[in-house]
């Protein structure tokens, strides 16, 4: 029990880290990001701009979901289009496998270290822009700590007899792996941890290099899943984007998936774990790189998967009132009849709510 309130904690962490940094920007940057994506929108290679954007957001804020929700926002205010956001997505995810190398190195420090300088900073200048950046850095140190907290929460889990029976049976069952990670990616609530625990899982042997690579590939499904049900209540626009992020993926691991047990004779001379690392990035540059100039295909084919919403009926537009009907005097009558009784149920209902 004691387990499970520990990775709740780190969940909740996680998501409220990913709130203050995700407002934190918005508030420090005010209308200037409206001028930057403006300028990066207007350069010949704005792609490779929007690229970039993505993978600085993500190594910024430690989780592609939060550049999810960032670029949400700015959909959400018409500041970026559904091509430009697409890429931007693309280097978001590129990002978060950059962060998954860089943190399984030892940077303990750094997570209570933006903690308590960005506390100090805000606290001491609340209201001033330097207060707005302290915000940020809280954020940021929440985000390492949670992610430092649900991976040793979720150890104890993995070395218990249960878990390691269900790794036994998913072992060598490729289809399996991939669900069992995709749920470990929505449980963890980052495909970032999810990595992370992958490579512990690798390293305690129970898992073939084919099976832990599933699980990678799971985990990166998994964290579409969760953009895409943070998107529902932000529009067609965000629901666009995120939908396009697991085309992606799902395009890439569709190909993959297949080559597992070939990647896998490959012998290379590093630990289960650090292969599992790699392979998260290797997949993400594919994705990146294979499908940067489809982008703008994929945008065509998600307006037609995602419509606009019809617009409201405008109840002041006559109904029954056809200009065809002029030549036929008793049909045009007719419906200028139908057309008085209409607007007259209207008055009545007015009339009533006077009375």
């Amino acid at each position: 029990m004691y387990i499970l309130l520990e990775l709740l904690c780190g969940v909740a962490m996680l998501s409220f880290g990913i709130y203050l940094t995700k407002s934190g920007v918005l508030r420090a940057a005010g209308s200037r990001l409206n001028v930057l994506i403006a300028r990066t929108m207007s350069s010949r290679i704005w792609p490779v701009r929007a690229l970039f954007a993505g993978l600085f957001t993500t190594m910024l804020v430690q989780s592609s979901n939060a550049a999810a929700m960032l670029v949400s926002s700015f959909m959400a205010k018409n500041l970026i289009a559904l091509t430009p956001a697409l890429i931007i997505m693309l280097g978001a995810d590129l990002g978060t496998a950059l962060m998954a190398r860089i943190l399984t190195f030892d940077l303990r420090a750094l997570g209570p270290l933006f903690f308590t300088v960005g506390v100090t900073i805000f606290l001491a200048r609340r209201k001033s822009r330097a207060g707005k950046i302290g915000r940020i850095l809280i954020g940021l140190g929440l985000i390492l700590l949670a992610l430092t907290q649900i991976v040793n929460s979720t150890r104890p889990l993995i070395q218990s007899e249960t878990t390691q029976l269900i790794l036994d049976s998913i072992d060598g069952e490729i289809t399996f792996a991939v669900i069992f990670g995709a749920l470990l990616a929505m449980l963890c609530y980052s495909s970032l941890a999810a990595v992370l625990l992958t490579a512990v899982i690798a390293n305690t042997g129970h898992l073939t290099l084919d099976t832990g690579w599933a699980l990678v590939i799971g985990a990166n499904l998994g964290s579409c899943c969760l953009e895409i049900l943070g998107s529902l209540g932000q529009g067609v626009a965000a629901r666009r984007v995120m939908l396009g992020n697991t085309l992606f993926k799902l395009t890439v691991s569709a190909i993959a998936l297949p080559l597992l047990p070939v990647f896998a004779r490959l012998n290379l001379p590093l630990t289960p774990g650090d292969q599992v690392i790699w392979f998260h990035l290797c997949f993400n540059l594919a994705v990146c790189f294979g499908l940067l100039p489809c982008a703008h295909f994929f945008a065509k084919l998600l307006v037609k998967l995602i419509p606009e919403p019809e617009a409201p009926a405008d109840e002041s537009t006559p109904l029954y009132l056809d200009d065809s009907a002029l030549d036929s005097p008793s049909l045009a009558i007719s419906n200028a009849v139908r057309e008085s009784l209409r607007l007259g149920g209207f008055l009545h209902e007015m009339m009533r709510g006077l009375s």
